[in-house]
């Protein structure tokens, strides 16, 4: 594999974070900042049911936080093989993203 850019490095940390915020709930300070995905919210199965609740924000400025830009950028990610690491998945898929 190859090295990540500056950029890449923080996309990669950020979204580290957030998954191990889920899994585990700690840090507590990061875990309850996190919005709920739409299958805690209601009984009926979406197409988004396994999405988290953006949060919803005030100023521009928010949109820099971890609760905002690191649930968005989650979001987005494809599916994740449970069989196979997180942050191999991660960075194979920001790498994919430099080329496409």
């Amino acid at each position: 594999m190859r090295w990540l850019t500056a950029s890449e490095l923080v996309l990669y940390h950020r979204l580290c974070s957030m998954h191990r915020a889920l899994v585990t709930g700690r840090p507590e300070a990061i875990a309850d900042t996190l919005g709920q995905t739409a299958r805690l919210r209601h009984a009926h199965d979406t197409r988004r049911a396994s999405e988290i609740t953006l949060p919803r924000i005030r100023a521009e400025a928010g949109r820099r936080r971890l609760c905002y830009g690191a649930v968005q950028a989650y979001n987005q990610l494809p599916a994740i093989n449970p069989n196979m690491s997180f942050k191999y998945q991660l960075k194979k898929h920001i790498l994919q993203l430099r080329h496409a």
